[in-house]
Formats: C-alpha cells, structure tokens, sequence
C-alpha cells in the first residue's frame, strides 16, 4: 500500500499520524522520567521534500514539549538528492531541535554518494540485502559491509546493521566493527509497554558486561 500512498499523496498523512504517535510517546515518557534516547521515525522522500515539513516538525516538538534531541528521522537517498537546495534548507531548519538524520536504506539507491559530504547525517543505515549476504558470506560480501562501515565511520556517522537475523551475520558485524545492529534476532516488534521493559532489561544486561558483574 505505501507506493499507493505515495502516488496519492496520502504517504505524508500516514507520516504526519506516526510523527504525532511519536511524540506523545516522548512526552509521555518523559513526563515519567523513564529515560528512553530518542524514538526513530520515518519520513517518506515525498514528505521531507515539502516546503512545510520543518514546520510541522517545529510545531509538534512545541505542542508537546519534547526534549532536544528526542527525535531522529529516517530518511532515504532519494529524499536527499531530488532537490538538494531544499534538503539543505530542512536539514538546517531541523538543527535547532537537534533532531538526528539517519540515512535509511543505504547502497540500493544512487550510484553517486557526492551528496554524504554535503550534509550533516548522524547515521547510515545499511540495507537489509547486504545483510543477508552474512549469512553464508564471500569476501565480496564481507568486503561491500566493510566498506560501507568504514565510509560511515570517515564521516563521523554511526553504521548501523539492519535486518540481523542469525547469530553469524551478528559475529560478522562485530569483526567489522559496525557500530549498532538490529534486526528479529534480538525481538519482534513490541507493544509500547512490553518494549520500554524489554529496552530496560537489555541496557541492563549491556551496564552488567561494562562492568565486569
């Protein structure tokens, strides 16, 4: 249904109903003193391209006081580079609320990345297919990851690993040192109140191995 939603236009409804869940989520939150980092959203190219979405970003983070730096969106290449004066209007509009930018779906769009030096990401997700590829790995494969972590990484960008599934491509991801993974290897999705437990209880368990205990 989303490339339907996209044609219609309809995408940016659904986008501005999920950014509006997202943030009631960080109010509530926050009015708990439950401590959470930030919720990720994403955002369709469609959506981020208008001339209003700082805007409507600028209004919810006013309408429920949310803390800076509370939000990250996720966005796609496509997004960036169609009209890249207006990417870089929104990405400066956005700076202010010191709203994370994370580049969704890395190395299945365009074949240039002259545009990576021109804005300021914070992360840069790598697509589920190169992932897949760890499973049962070539050099080759392991070689695409490691390039893409290492690009992240001269940018000052963290990599983060999406679609782990296995054991082993999470043993890979370790020996190429990406900075964070996710994926149903480590959870489904969750229901908002058994997530926060489960978040809760695995930060947790990383404190414990920091700490030797």
């Amino acid at each position: 249904f989303i490339p339907v939603a996209e044609d219609t236009g309809q995408i940016i409804n659904l986008d501005l109903h999920l950014l509006e869940l997202a943030a009631k989520q960080i109010a509530k939150w926050t009015s708990e003193g439950k401590a959470f980092g930030r919720i990720t959203v994403n955002v369709s190219s469609r959506h981020f391209a208008s001339l209003d979405f700082v805007a409507q970003i600028h209004s919810l983070y006013k309408k429920y006081k949310l803390p800076l730096g509370s939000l990250c969106l996720e966005i796609t290449e496509s997004g960036l580079i169609g009209n890249l004066e207006l990417a870089t209007k929104i990405i400066k509009g956005l700076e202010p609320l010191e709203v994370k930018l994370c580049l969704d779906d890395f190395g299945t769009g365009y074949s240039s990345m002259n545009y990576l030096k021109d804005f300021a990401l914070d992360k840069l997700k790598i697509d589920k297919s190169f992932i897949d590829d760890l499973e049962n790995p070539s050099d080759a494969d392991k070689a695409i990851v490691k390039a893409m972590i290492d690009l992240a990484s001269a940018l000052n960008m963290e990599s983060i690993a999406e679609g782990v599934e296995s054991e082993q491509q999470l043993n890979i991801l370790k020996e190429l040192e990406c900075s964070q993974v996710q994926g149903y290897y480590f959870s489904k999705p969750l229901p908002i109140k058994v997530l926060y437990e489960f978040a809760k209880f695995n930060q947790a368990k990383r404190v414990s191995r920091i700490e030797g205990r």
